[in-house]
């Protein structure tokens, strides 16, 4: 890896740590006590939402996602950037193990950013 790519990975790590830190805050102001915000790996988080209905929950994300509309977070290099994010929401049913709720939810996160991202999507 050259220097110049050392730096540049460097910058955007410092840059996402950022985003990932307001998101996190944001997101931890934005939902109930009683509900879970956690980083499940790379820039993915998730949002349990206990006894909440799949429309009560695509509220909340659709609530959250318009609290990030025009946030921005400071770079390493103390500029500011804005950034938006894409949910997928499902409900958990009775006959769900973790693996088939996640997949679910993966699902309709890639339905979000296929069309077009800065939205909620839900199975």
């Amino acid at each position: 890896m050259s220097v110049t790519n050392r730096l540049t990975t460097i910058t955007a790590n410092l840059a996402g740590d950022g985003i990932l830190r307001d998101f996190a805050q944001t997101a931890l102001g934005a939902v109930r006590r009683s509900d879970i915000v956690g980083r499940i790996g790379g820039d993915e988080f998730l949002v349990v939402l206990p006894r909440a209905s799949l429309d009560e929950a695509s509220a909340a994300m659709e609530r959250l996602r318009r609290e990030m509309l025009g946030r921005t977070a400071r770079t390493g290099a103390g500029r500011r950037i804005r950034y938006t994010f894409s949910a997928g929401v499902c409900e958990v049913l009775p006959s769900d193990d973790a693996r088939s709720a996640l997949s679910r939810a993966a699902s309709a996160l890639y339905a979000a950013k296929l069309a077009g991202r800065n939205q909620a999507q839900r199975r």
